[in-house]
């Protein structure tokens, strides 16, 4: 029995030097954790002998009970949590940087500058009386510049949604295949765990197989708010939002659909057909990004209240739709006798320097076009004749121009009250541009980015604590090849005397008279 003793001390201490040995091998695997050789002492058996009391079979030495996994399950469950909310403000922070490139990088010209050489060329205009045709000109350019960079606008943020919707598409894609591979490290785990040793009910199990599947689910957590449910048989149950997504070789899949408003998207499961409302995450951000229209949002059409990228679509499209209008109700036509024009209900007639254009509809309909900044232009008259501007206003033709007066105070007045978005900014052009650009996004940007700032130092804390737990210090690891190497070597010697025993034992007794 001593030799067996022995043998077994000689094999365990090998065995730990060698989970040793691997530990140091996989210090820069990503994902790997610590492992750990458990040792129990070898358990007597009384219950079948013949007699209770046999103390000649104490001191049978010690067993494997298996290779752990040094792990705290708690800080990996903090850390997914937060790393949801690292994806996500991580994603709402680099869209809303694209929004504001989208509105202030603006080629040839930014929708201040534009607006404020708009206001020089009417300036000029003013101060020449319009005594020549160049001023004209040039007023013309300049608003033509105004209609071309809200057009530029739309367009831009048009792009901007289209990336986000490409980039939902491809990240949809990224969580669909971490699921189906989830899934199938939990068939290999359960199959691998019944192979080894199934009573050890899920307490040791195929550690590589487990740390890959451990990464898997990190990077799962970053694409929404992940619960994992670990089972006895070595597989683990996740759930997104409290819905079923892996459940032992089973899982979910996720679809995405356009919305029932225009230009907004909807994620399915694929089980149920039912929307998923996540609450942080990659997806999340992509959602409320892509179905962001503000206060303005309507449910049914799959629309949220966050401010996203159709919220900012809507000032734009409100600052060109009531530059419109008010550019067009601001210069009064004259009749003949230099008295106000008014159509036959009374109304005084105002010259129209504005509008979205014309298309077809399906009967062949000559109908307006939609009116937001992707069509606003100046009128065909005005574009086809500088003259357009000033005929028809009084008498004089181009030597009276104080009807430029009025129209350069509703641009850069300080005391304009041009109404924005049912009273929600009263000021004038350039006002509402620095509200929307400056007031509204630059101050979510910036919060986005605090957040995002607390979020990874938050989540980069636990990576420190996790890795301090389940991490290979190679001071630790040294300490412990130490250790075992010298069991190893005291093992050895148990075992060289018993062999000198056991050799004295055959060859120097019983040789009584030889």
């Amino acid at each position: 029995m001593g030799f067996e003793t022995a043998s077994r001390g000689l094999m365990i201490n090998q065995k730990a030097m060698d989970i040793v040995g691997n530990n140091v091998a996989n210090i820069g695997v990503t994902g790997y954790t610590r492992q750990r050789l458990d040792q129990i002492s070898m358990a007597l058996n009384f219950k079948d002998t013949r007699f209770v009391n046999q103390k000649s079979l104490a001191g049978q030495g010690a067993t494997i009970a298996g290779i752990s996994q040094i792990r705290d399950q708690f800080l990996d469950k903090r850390f997914r949590e937060e790393y949801g909310d690292v994806g996500y403000y991580q994603t709402i922070s680099t869209a809303l940087k694209d929004v504001d490139s989208a509105l202030q990088e603006i080629e040839p010209e930014q929708m201040m500058v534009a607006l404020s050489e708009f206001r020089q060329a009417l300036g000029e205009m003013f101060k020449n009386s319009g005594s020549d045709g160049v001023s004209g000109s040039a007023v013309r350019a300049n608003a033509s510049v105004v209609a071309q960079v809200m057009n530029q606008l739309y367009v831009k943020l048009d792009n901007v949604w289209e990336q986000q919707y490409f980039d939902l598409s491809i990240n949809v894609d990224e969580a669909n295949k971490k699921l189906a591979s989830i899934a199938a490290y939990n068939n290999a785990i359960r199959l691998e765990q019944k192979a080894i040793d199934y009573s050890n009910h899920g307490y040791y199990g195929p550690n590589e197989l487990i740390d890959q599947r451990n990464v898997l689910l990190d990077d799962l957590s970053s694409f929404g708010d992940v619960e994992v449910i670990h089972n006895l048989d070595g597989t683990v149950d996740v759930k997104m939002n409290g819905h079923m997504v892996v459940k032992d070789d089973t899982y979910e899949q996720i679809i995405l659909t356009e919305g029932n408003g225009e230009n907004t998207v909807r994620l399915n499961w694929s089980s149920t057909g039912e929307s998923i409302h996540l609450k942080t995450g990659i997806l999340k951000a992509s959602t409320d990004l892509l179905n962001g229209r503000g206060l303005n949002a309507k449910q049914d059409r799959d629309e949220c209240t966050y401010n996203g990228i159709l919220f900012y679509q809507d000032k734009i499209n409100n600052l060109a739709t009531v530059f419109a209008k008010e550019m067009n109700n601001i210069i009064i036509m004259a009749d003949e006798e230099g008295n106000p024009l008014k159509d036959k209900d009374g109304n005084i007639v105002y010259k129209k320097l504005f509008d979205f254009g014309w298309e077809y509809n399906e009967k062949g309909e000559k109908v307006p076009r939609e009116e937001n900044a992707k069509n606003i232009q100046i009128v065909d008259e005005w574009q086809n004749e500088v003259s357009y501007l000033y005929d028809g206003i009084d008498r004089d033709g181009m030597e009276d121009t104080n009807y430029l007066e009025p129209l350069i105070d509703k641009l850069f007045g300080k005391d304009a009250t041009v109404s924005f978005g049912n009273g929600e900014f009263v000021g004038s052009f350039t006002g509402y541009v620095t509200y929307y650009t400056t007031t509204l996004l630059g101050t979510q940007t910036s919060a986005a980015e605090d957040r995002l700032s607390e979020c990874t130092a938050v989540s980069n804390n636990l990576l420190d604590r996790i890795a301090s737990t389940s991490g290979v210090n190679l001071n630790e690891e040294a300490a412990d090849q130490m250790m075992y190497q010298k069991a190893y070597d005291a093992m050895s010697r148990v075992m060289t005397a018993m062999d000198d025993l056991l050799d004295k034992l055959i060859n120097g007794t019983g040789r009584c008279g030889l």
